[in-house]
């Protein structure tokens, strides 16, 4: 498999595009409380909304005019109706520009990736794949989320390390990713914040499986990052949000559709989830079980996951000829005794940068880790025949 070209630059967030005051001005057209009705109507009859009225109702949610019931019964609306490709677009085009645009050196373009995944029970690879990534020589500026309906959140997971710190400024970010080159944040009054309001709204009204919103959710807080990849790990089984395979499916082609329009280099993988990723469920024993992956055991079916979702991206990016040569090199990274300073490196200033001091050690011996050998024993591993399914449908145009 050819190595694909080096991909342009996503296409940057102008200042005028900005939706809040103090971020490039107000739009040009903000739909007051009598007009986000006629706009909930519109679509809960199954119109279609402008890209200026979408702006309209993001910028409303963002400067609270919209109030809780609006904001749900629009959600709703999307959900039960839903949204064409353009429409979609327009939504995550104006919750990335709810907040900042993350400004790095022009000189990380090529070594900017991320992953992201639609969740599902005991997924805890990203806990993984980024301090991997980070030893491949990328860097990771991962802005995650929190947990939605049955689905752990890996910003609960990392929250269980005490001390750590998920919130970080822009440019606490930028020293994370010169120190240890990844991070792990979620979104804040200054990145993203439309994502905040929406994604806890959707969490209470029965709207979290709403694809175009799934979509704007995952892509507003990627658009933001100026990444030169991204691959999206879309779960379907009676463990992840959707248990169809078709639904998953079509959210993937959303996903890379819509990522096209961004500017952005995406694949997305499927991957069945008829039970827990790895042996522990739970936030704390899940964040054993990463750093037992990233110490070069942990199970099989944990480990062949991060594997291969980290050989695409190092492949998408330039880092590997093929998918399996990145494959590779992120399993030389977890297995290798010569880079084992440098895992412990990036995990040590990684938990210290972000809050977490030196609670690993201390936990220990108060038993916050628990050995996952003495517990969960009863969850047997996954069965992963036929599990992977990449779909290389990307906006590069890949095979």
């Amino acid at each position: 498999m050819a190595a694909p070209g080096t991909p342009a630059p996503p296409t940057p967030i102008a200042p005028g595009d900005g939706l809040l005051g103090g971020r490039g001005g107000p739009p040009d057209s903000m739909p007051g409380a009598k007009q986000l009705p006629v706009l909930i109507r519109r679509k809960r009859d199954g119109g279609r909304l402008s890209e200026e009225d979408i702006k309209g109702f993001i910028s409303a949610v963002v400067e609270g005019s919209a109030q809780g019931a609006q904001i749900g019964a629009m959600l709703m609306a999307i959900r039960l109706q839903g949204m064409d490709l353009e429409e979609t677009s327009a939504l995550t085009q104006a919750m990335a520009r709810s907040g900042e645009q993350l400004q790095w050196p022009a000189a990380w373009h090529q070594q900017l990736v991320d992953k992201h995944s639609t969740g599902g029970v005991g997924d805890k690879v990203s806990l993984i794949l980024a301090p991997a990534l980070a030893a491949c020589g990328c860097k990771v500026p991962m802005i995650s989320g929190r947990g939605l309906g049955h689905t752990g959140g890996t910003l609960d997971k990392l929250e269980s390390i005490p001390g750590f710190n998920v919130i970080q400024s822009p440019q606490q970010m930028q020293v994370l990713l010169e120190q240890v080159g990844c991070c792990i944040v979620g979104q804040s009054k200054e990145l993203v914040p439309a994502d905040g309001i929406l994604y806890a709204a959707r969490d209470v009204t029965a709207t979290v499986d709403s694809l175009p919103l799934i979509t704007a959710s995952i892509l507003s807080k990627k658009a933001v990052e100026g990444l030169s990849a991204l691959v999206i790990d879309v779960k379907f089984g009676g463990a992840a949000v959707f248990p169809d395979q078709e639904k998953a499916r079509e959210l993937a082609r959303a996903l890379v559709g819509v990522g096209a329009d961004l500017g952005l280099r995406v694949a997305a993988a499927l991957t069945a989830m008829d039970n827990p990723l790895g042996r522990n469920v739970g936030h704390t024993l899940e964040v054993e079980e990463a750093l037992l992956c990233l110490d070069g055991t942990g199970p099989p079916d944990l480990r062949d996951l991060v594997t291969r979702l980290g050989g695409v991206l190092l492949w998408l990016s330039g880092h590997a000829g093929s998918s399996a040569q990145g494959t590779a090199r992120i399993a030389t990274a977890l297995d290798d005794d010569h880079l084992v300073p440098v895992r412990v490196d990036i995990k040590g200033h990684m938990l210290l940068l972000h809050g977490g001091g030196n609670c690993l050690t201390c936990s220990r011996s108060r038993g916050w880790m628990v050995s996952s050998q003495s517990l969960m024993r009863w969850l047997s591993s996954v069965s992963w025949t036929n599990f992977w399914e990449l779909a290389m449908k990307s906006s590069w145009g890949g095979p």
